[in-house]
């Protein structure tokens, strides 16, 4: 039987700086493979140990798999060499290198030619195990290990196993930062990068690690989640997308409830992903001065990301190691990113999930939702997620809205548009066996709203409500103690805002309480109104309908054109619109892409593609029959079972 000491001399090169022989270094890098680099990180590294025979130079390192065998007993080369092929398929990380000593976990006893069966097919130097065999060194581990490549620290008398991550460049500059798990819940800032332009690289760990993860212990097992950077991490600074505001607050010691449930599920949080600043609806790309704004991947590369969940929207659309990205909701930002990067969105129930720990901006309209590209993953994602908080329904809504203000009118600017959504709906109506109800919202105020309003015109009547909801509380819940801090700090000096943020925050320190209270009773009567005569409640199907609205027909929106004229926050601001229904009333809303269509981009001078994207609004508390829906749609093909492809188009 062959000593770890006589095996142990090819170390992964690092920095000698990095070198403790008591203890492991915080990472190395393990190579670089062109725009990604493997690197191994002992931040969380608190119990996986391997007690070694002493036999050995410390300070070294070793690649290593992890196999697990607890299955099978008699542990076979053609086994291993089919479980290892398996890892491959399944996994982003590993490579060959990890393969030089593979630990065989669980197995009992060993096929005689194992070594060499597996030094012939991977190079493999040795094979590790607790059990004594011939055919395997033994070692002592101090816990069951999971499977996956690992770089084992060769310390004094242990050795100490780093988890590997295989570093991505963020190319659409979507992220603030990379981050890795530390201990007890909280994070850090990842040290590591890759080929880089100025942008980030993004870590993710080997999805090997939950692969044989208890699911109902932790239902998110490995899900690679990037979090919108309004929402707080322990262990990390929150920027708001204001620098000034990175510079003044220290990193968190708890991290925002909603996150942490993810944690606690298993879920990897592998980075905080770009915002508007202070979630505000900044422009592009004029009002992104502080940080640039994300860039959308879809067509020509140059369309608008979408704001305020610009970069949570921006990385689903652009890499497909990313499955989830969480963002807010409080007048569009979890729809609109999604239906301008062509994605799925959910916008829930109001309250579904805390928005404590998250920046405030209107206290009666904050909402914590989230990307995916799977039908099946926002069904999944978001039903573990919200768990109890909602249920599902054996039957779907027999009404199906289509605002005859919102949708005719394509025709004239996007006729392929209009087609395609013209075939789905009818399918769509088809497949729930249901009515199709043309009235616009207009209509339906007019006839249902009470007495003493409907007949007031509603764009009229509303058209302030958002904007005064949100622009006076957030000055005093956010900027008032964020100036005191600010200036206590810098000698009395004002903090930087982009301009879409100064303009909406000045505007509205002097609304009064007779203003803020109007607003306030005007947006509950719309919510009274929306949901007991259109989206009405249903034993059955939770809602007695589904009201569409068309959030993306193809749009073209060019980041390198400014905008014409600053921020309208005045008098003349339309603050109602379609994205507004869901708001006012608590509803759920969600983003379903359904198609591309084509146009010639002045930028590449090309036919590109750009998304076409449904809305679907349900009654408050019908978020799974949504999700439900969506899955549904997905099995009998109105929406492809794959999801969405990343890159310029999503089809």
């Amino acid at each position: 039987m062959t000593r770890l000491g006589a095996i142990a001399t090819r170390a992964i090169a690092a920095s000698s700086a990095l070198l403790s022989a008591s203890a492991p270094p915080k990472g190395i890098v393990v190579e670089h493979e062109g725009s990604s680099t493997l690197v191994a990180s002992w931040a969380d590294a608190t119990d996986a140990h391997i007690s070694l025979d002493g036999a050995h130079t410390a300070g070294g390192f070793i690649p290593l798999t992890v196999v697990r065998t607890t299955d099978v007993g008699h542990a076979t080369c053609a086994w291993v060499k089919n479980q290892i092929e398996h890892y491959k398929k399944v996994d982003d990380v590993i490579t060959d290198k990890f393969l030089e000593y593979i630990y065989l976990d669980g197995a009992t006893s060993y096929a005689n030619g194992l070594r060499t069966c597996l030094k012939e097919a991977y190079g493999t130097t040795a094979v590790l195990s607790c059990n004594r065999s011939p055919e395997v060194i033994q070692v002592t581990a101090l816990k069951e290990i999971s499977s996956g490549p690992y770089v084992l620290y060769l310390g004094e008398t242990k050795g100490t196993l780093g988890k590997v991550y295989r570093v991505y460049r963020d190319a659409q500059q979507a992220f603030m930062s990379s981050i890795l798990p530390s201990t007890e819940s909280a994070f850090i800032p990842s040290p590591f990068n890759t080929e880089s332009d100025a942008t980030v690289g993004v870590a993710v760990p080997s999805r090997l690690y939950s692969l044989y993860a208890d699911s109902k212990k932790y239902p998110m097992h490995g899900i690679r989640v990037g979090v919108k950077d309004i929402i707080d991490i322990k262990g990390l600074r929150t920027s708001n997308g204001n620098r000034a505001w990175y510079e003044v607050y220290e990193p968190v010691n708890a991290s925002a409830p909603a996150i942490q449930t993810l944690v606690d599920y298993g879920a990897e949080i592998v980075g905080k992903t770009k915002t508007a600043q202070f979630a505000n609806n900044d422009r592009p790309t004029a009002d992104w001065v502080d940080y640039h704004d994300a860039f959308n991947a879809r067509a020509d590369g140059y369309q608008d990301p979408g704001a305020s969940s610009a970069g949570s929207g921006a990385a689903i659309g652009a890499y497909y190691w990313l499955d989830v990205a969480i963002g807010t909701d409080t007048g569009g930002s979890i729809r609109i990113p999604a239906s301008y990067n062509g994605i799925y969105g959910l916008r829930p129930t109001f309250d579904s999930l805390s928005t404590t720990g998250v920046m405030p901006e209107g206290p009666f309209f904050d909402a914590v939702g989230y990307h995916t590209r799977s039908p099946y993953t926002l069904q999944s994602f978001g039903k573990t997620w919200m768990g109890s908080k909602h249920k599902s329904y054996p039957s779907f809504p027999k009404t199906v809205y289509v605002p005859d203000d919102l949708f005719p009118a394509l025709n004239a600017t996007n006729p392929a548009a209009y087609a395609l959504y013209n075939e789905w709906i009818s399918k769509l109506a088809n497949f729930l066996d249901a009515d199709i109800d043309t009235r616009n919202i207009s209509v339906m105020w007019a006839a249902n709203a009470s007495e003493s309003i409907r007949s007031y015109n509603i764009y009229d009547y509303l058209h302030l409500v958002g904007f005064d909801l949100e622009w006076k509380y957030q000055y005093e819940t956010v900027f008032v103690p964020f100036y005191k801090e600010y200036a206590e700090k810098y000698d009395g000096r004002m903090p930087f805002r982009n301009p879409t943020v100064a303009a909406r925050i000045d505007h509205y320190i002097n609304e009064t309480s007779e203003r803020w209270n109007q607003s306030r009773t005007r947006q509950l009567e719309f919510k009274e109104f929306f949901t007991e005569k259109v989206v009405k409640p249903d034993n059955k199907s939770c809602s007695s309908g589904l009201w569409l609205t068309p959030s993306n027909p193809g749009r073209i929106g060019y980041i390198n054109v400014e905008p014409v004229a600053a921020p309208v926050v005045n008098e003349t601001a339309l603050t109602f619109s379609q994205l507004y229904y869901s708001v006012f009333s608590g509803s759920p809303e969600a983003v379903v892409p359904i198609g591309q269509v084509p146009f010639n981009s002045t930028i590449s001078n090309h036919t590109e593609y750009s998304p076409v994207t449904i809305d679907i609004l349900a009654r408050p508390g019908c978020d799974y029959v949504l999700l439900d829906l969506i899955a549904a749609l997905a099995d009998a093909g109105l929406l492809d079972p794959s999801g969405v492809k990343t890159g310029r188009t999503p089809f």
